[in-house]
């Protein structure tokens, strides 16, 4: 019993998130901190990818950097700062 609950709870910060979407557009690209786990989260994991290509090469070019979080579209945050819309 012991070992069960120990495991589940060392196991727990490993499993990822649910992905919450923002955006209506489900064209937009995911971005790996959406789904990331809490330990990934912690230690930055999810941005192993982006470290290990920009250490091969002087400058890391924009298109290989991830796409934006759905919650930092410019479109979503315009609706969250600005709810009411005056002009159409």
């Amino acid at each position: 019993m012991f070992l069960l609950i120990l495991k589940s709870v060392a196991l727990f910060p490993c499993i990822p998130r649910w992905l919450t979407r923002f955006s209506q557009n489900a064209q937009i690209q995911l971005h790996p901190e959406q789904a990331a786990s809490f330990a990934s989260l912690l230690f930055y994991g999810f941005m192993d990818g982006v470290i290990f290509d920009a250490r091969k090469v002087a400058h890391l070019p924009a298109d290989q950097m991830p796409a934006l979080p759905d919650y930092d579209d410019a479109s979503y945050l315009r609706e969250k700062a600005f709810p009411v819309r005056c002009f159409g």
